[in-house]
């Protein structure tokens, strides 16, 4: 084929073959299986089926579009199925009229659930679970976001989706205003302090591994725990409102956790 496109960038690698996809040539993501290319598209709205079985001559075989309002941007084979998601087309709804919207991350923004924010909570509460991310945050295209959530859609595995209430998964703070005043203070001192009960948590009464762990967050329902990429939640036997009454249920947990 001797009008092949020529690549903007190209190392180690060269262009054998060509084809428009039937005259869609946008493209997101793709499957290969028994000698056919499954495409799926964003801007042409459906999936194609490409023949590549001699792949300097891939050929179009097929097309099947996406149902009205969605588009087909993930697919995925297992053996001789192709699951394909009919998902929300972004360009479809009114909120995005304006496509840019789209590209420079605005959507929570338009919709009304999620604003920038420049909270050093915010900033805390992110970098004590991720902390690798404090070296990017310094980037233009790295921010920080408060979600205001107006529902729930969960999807936690075959047969277990439910639709739920913001008040069903956020946890009440409005009742516990020196707790929450005094998170950070309560954090370091157990990090720095009760360094051995913070294992403790996790090995005796999680049945975690043993490892560096750390708290990280504390609310009147519990205590979150993390070491490296693992993070898991201590629940307090019952709801704590203020750092006195905590200082003795963690006392209380760490002596449950010793005669373990």
């Amino acid at each position: 084929m001797s009008d092949l496109p020529k690549p903007d960038y190209a190392r180690n690698m060269r262009i054998i073959g060509h084809s428009d996809q039937g005259g869609r040539p946008d493209g997101v993501q793709i499957m290969v299986h028994r000698g056919y290319a499954y495409v799926g598209h964003m801007f042409s709205k459906g999936f194609s089926v490409v023949d590549v079985r001699d792949a300097k001559r891939p050929r179009a075989v097929n097309y099947l579009a996406a149902p009205p309002g969605t588009w087909n941007i993930h697919l995925q084979i297992h053996d001789d199925l192709l699951l394909v998601v009919n998902a929300k087309d972004m360009f479809a709804a009114a909120e995005f009229a304006d496509e840019k919207a789209y590209y420079k991350g605005q959507l929570g923004k338009v919709v009304g659930t999620a604003e920038k924010t420049d909270d050093p909570e915010a900033r805390r509460r992110y970098l004590g679970r991720q902390p690798e991310a404090e070296m990017y945050e310094g980037f233009a295209d790295f921010a920080f976001y408060k979600m205001n959530l107006t529902g729930v859609h969960l999807v936690a595995g075959f047969g277990r989706i439910v639709d739920l209430k913001p008040e069903e998964l956020l946890t009440r703070v409005d009742d516990a205003p020196e707790l929450v005043a005094g998170e950070t203070d309560i954090l370091q001192h157990m990090n720095e302090d009760h360094a051995d009960a913070c294992r403790l948590y996790a090995t005796k009464l999680l049945g975690a591994a043993d490892g560096d762990w750390k708290c990280v967050g504390c609310d009147p329902e519990g205590l979150e725990l993390q070491s490296g990429r693992t993070a898991l939640r201590l629940p307090f036997p019952q709801r704590v409102r203020a750092p006195g009454v905590l200082r003795i249920v963690l006392k209380e947990l760490a002596d449950k956790a010793r005669a373990a």
